[in-house]
């Protein structure tokens, strides 16, 4: 994570998506950014949460996203 804390758009290419928002290429960048720790986690536990994650953006017209791992 030291990398990320040195320069957070390694993880999420947050300049990118405002220029191609700009641009028009997109839509508008979702105001939150939904994350879970993933290791050592129950499947059942992470199903779930996926799920609910899921259903959220959905209920707030998200068409797309972008998953990133460290």
């Amino acid at each position: 994570t030291t990398w990320v804390h040195e320069y957070p758009n390694r993880n999420v290419p947050l300049d990118a998506l405002r220029s191609m928002e700009k641009d028009g290429a997109i839509g508008e960048v979702f105001k939150e950014y939904l994350v879970t720790c993933g290791i050592m986690s129950a499947v059942g536990t992470m199903q779930k949460l996926g799920h609910e994650m899921g259903e959220y953006l959905k209920e707030n017209g998200v068409e797309g996203a972008i998953l990133t791992a460290t």
